[in-house]
């Protein structure tokens, strides 16, 4: 667990400075396009999920066989 929280601590300034712009004054030459893709990518999974993926997603805990006895 200190593991993940150190590498999310250390990757979610990254992340953030990701979708800054290049250069100011932004115009669109200079525009960081990251964050449109990164948002056009997350409604289309989203979507897609919504419509198909929620009917034909089986979880990993089906597979798993279960003890009678275990807690």
């Amino acid at each position: 667990m200190p593991i993940n929280i150190a590498a999310m601590v250390f990757m979610l300034p990254m992340f953030v400075f990701a979708f800054f712009p290049i250069a100011t004054p932004v115009t669109v030459q200079s525009i960081n396009w990251a964050v449109l893709m990164f948002g056009g990518v997350v409604i289309l999974a989203a979507a897609y999920y919504a419509l198909e993926g929620r009917k034909s997603y089986t979880s990993p805990a089906v597979y798993v066989k279960r003890d009678e006895y275990s807690i």
